[in-house]
């Protein structure tokens, strides 16, 4: 399955708040709540659906880790 690459906007506790698509190869700056940060990464593509259902992101090894 193709890799795809994806900005996952989160809470500090790890929660899937919304994901999208970067524009461009740039650098991507982050400006919004204080109580959300963003994580690039890249995923399988058949995994996107869903992946704020089946997902968390781990604060300290800034990675999707699959929910228990």
């Amino acid at each position: 399955m193709p890799k795809i690459k994806i900005i996952v906007w989160h809470t500090l506790t790890g929660k899937i708040v919304a994901v999208g698509y970067p524009t461009s190869e740039s650098e991507i700056a982050f400006c919004g709540e204080p109580d959300r940060a963003v994580l690039v990464t890249e995923i399988d593509e058949e995994l996107l659906e869903g992946l704020h259902q089946t997902h968390v992101v781990d604060i300290e090894r800034k990675a999707l880790i699959k929910r228990h």
